[in-house]
């Protein structure tokens, strides 16, 4: 597999060798007592006041140490395991005995997402954001009193609002985190070379939208000979790639840190063996099960999804590190605008392209890359992933519009605490799965830009709608007769309507938190993964016909 890093023939890896458990079985001789302990922080809010040169208590909320997740030992799960503990909701009002607890917010900060957006310092030979503050800090509800809130996603333009800043707004809480689980092992000590235990890292992360497909496995995937030779290269915003390519030690700031700032191979997974000889590679059969290896976990630059980057001393010479409480507080505020970016992080985060009105700002240069189905948005049946439903067709004035959801008025952290996200259908989807999805939009935008540079002209189509469709179904049947071209594999039936390069959204009758965009060049198309050919049919032409989609 790549590695974004080099020099791994240069590095020192952990190697397991024997498993540990108790009692006198495990190593000759030996009678074996593992005792276990962790310890899990939670710093966002600090750190929040931390960036406005504010002091904050090391307590709760603003540093959070119960609550977060327990060590199970000797349960269902083994020996010992990291367990989450189960919240009311995802995020939750940072409100303690009645009274808000609030930052204000500075002026000239809202970054173009309408939201609070930290300082991050550069450093030349670091491929990575720094982050010593959450990235993104929610910052649209308004606190007037202990009572009064003002929901400023009900401004016409909620962006001024906050960039104006000078107001208090309301701190959420979520109960992600970091820390460490160590195992002590009394009758190992001083034998064979054995100083000490390295406890292991852990993240208590932000939830992966999707369980079912791999990190590791798309990152495989998309550097394969099954990439057309067409789409090499356009296929994403930001490449997959996983955390266990990741070469940084863990964080050395969490209080009591027991990590070494020269182990940066932490992330890495590696096989069980004595280090000499090269290890196998085996074709694994794909399982609908959820991993919670780095593997599996995304990878850190922008901020991350799991871990993001911070620095311990001097900007220019301190050492570089894996910090949690450098992504989104709370994390839904950062899972927004990943999500908005097309899948700013395959595997994890969803692309909610084609939901809001995204032809605005910094994801003008995106489009569909790997589409969620209209069931998955909430177009057919009522439960969209997010709590924000897809788009519709809408006539005003004997005009057709689209409307969707404004992309800045959009509040995934209300949505979060107000327990409006659903995993249910979005668990199904394989990685196999994703990567048809991945290839039959490229192909869509390949058919509908003339064959151009999909990277650069799918930002000027909406997916209008995006099914998985089966052999028997009528229409496909009939653009099958018609086009002379049967598909072997799963097809796929999208509608698409043109945008162009500008914003063409306008305001919506029904307020601020809508948009419109005039319905204009609507296609029709038939797509499968792997199957070179497309069926098209234009809105005005009732004939299918075939095209080359590659």
């Amino acid at each position: 597999m790549r590695l974004r890093v080099q020099d791994d023939d240069k590095r020192s890896f952990w190697i397991p060798v024997h498993k540990l458990f108790d009692g006198p079985e495990c190593i000759a001789g030996l009678d074996l007592t593992l005792a276990c302990s962790a310890k899990f922080f939670n710093m966002k809010l600090q750190r929040v006041l931390k960036s406005l040169k504010q002091t904050a208590p090391a307590q709760f909320p603003f540093v959070i140490e119960d609550g977060l997740a327990e060590l199970m030992e000797h349960s269902e799960l083994g020996r010992i395991a990291v367990v989450p503990v189960v919240q009311d909701a995802l995020v939750r009002p940072a409100i303690e005995d009645g009274t808000p607890l609030t930052y204000k917010v500075p002026k000239n900060k809202a970054g173009g997402f309408a939201t609070y957006t930290t300082a991050s310092p550069q450093r030349n030979d670091v491929d990575a954001e720094i982050h010593p503050y959450p990235a993104y800090v929610h910052a649209r509800t308004k606190v007037i009193d202990k009572t009064t809130f003002v929901d400023l996603n009900e401004e016409n333009d909620v962006e001024a609002a906050v960039d104006a800043g000078g107001y208090d707004a309301l701190l959420y809480i979520d109960m992600t985190g970091e820390g460490w689980v160590d195992v002590q092992v009394s009758q190992l000590a001083g034998k064979s070379g054995i100083d000490r235990s390295r406890p292991a890292y852990v993240l208590l992360s932000a939830p992966d939208f999707f369980p079912s497909c791999g990190q590791a496995e798309l990152t495989r995937w998309s550097i394969s000979p099954e990439i057309p030779k067409s789409f090499r290269g356009q296929l994403w915003g930001e490449e997959p790639w996983s955390l266990s390519d990741t070469r940084r030690p863990a964080n050395l700031q969490l209080p009591g840190s027991p990590f070494d700032p020269n182990d940066d191979t932490m992330t890495a997974v590696v096989n069980m063996g004595k280090g000499d000889g090269q290890p196998s590679v085996t074709k694994q059969v794909e399982v609908l099960r959820a991993s919670t290896l780095p593997d599996d976990g995304a990878g850190e630059f922008a901020p991350g999804w799991d871990v993001a980057v911070d620095v311990d001393g001097p900007l220019k010479t301190g050492i570089i590190h894996l910090a949690a409480y450098g992504l989104g507080s709370p994390f839904p505020e950062d899972a927004k605008l990943c999500a908005a970016l097309s899948t700013f992080w395959p595997a994890v985060a969803p692309d909610v392209y084609r939901t809001m009105s995204m032809h605005t700002g910094a994801a003008r240069d995106r489009g569909t890359v790997a589409p969620l189905t209209d069931a998955e948005i909430g177009q057919i049946g009522s439960l969209p992933w997010d709590g924000v439903p897809g788009p519709k067709l809408v006539q005003i004035d004997g005009q057709t519009f689209v409307e969707m959801a404004s992309f800045l008025n959009v509040d995934y952290v209300t949505n979060a605490a107000e327990n409006r996200f659903s995993n249910r259908l979005l668990s199904r989807i394989s990685g196999k799965e994703y990567e048809w999805r991945v290839l039959a939009a490229a192909r869509v935008h390949w058919v509908l830009s003339g064959g151009m540079n999909v990277k650069q002209t799918r930002r000027k189509w909406l997916f209008l709608s995006f099914r998985s469709i089966s052999p028997g179904d009528p229409e496909l049947l009939e653009a099958q007769d018609q086009a002379g071209h049967i598909f072997d594999e799963a097809v796929y039936r999208v509608e698409a309507c043109f945008v162009g390069d500008k914003d063409p959204t306008v305001p919506s009758p029904k307020g601020p938190r809508f948009r419109l965009t005039p319905l204009r060049r609507r296609n029709f198309l038939f797509v499968s993964a792997h199957d070179a050919v497309a069926l098209r049919r234009r809105e005005e032409n009732p004939q299918w016909g075939p095209v080359a989609a590659e």
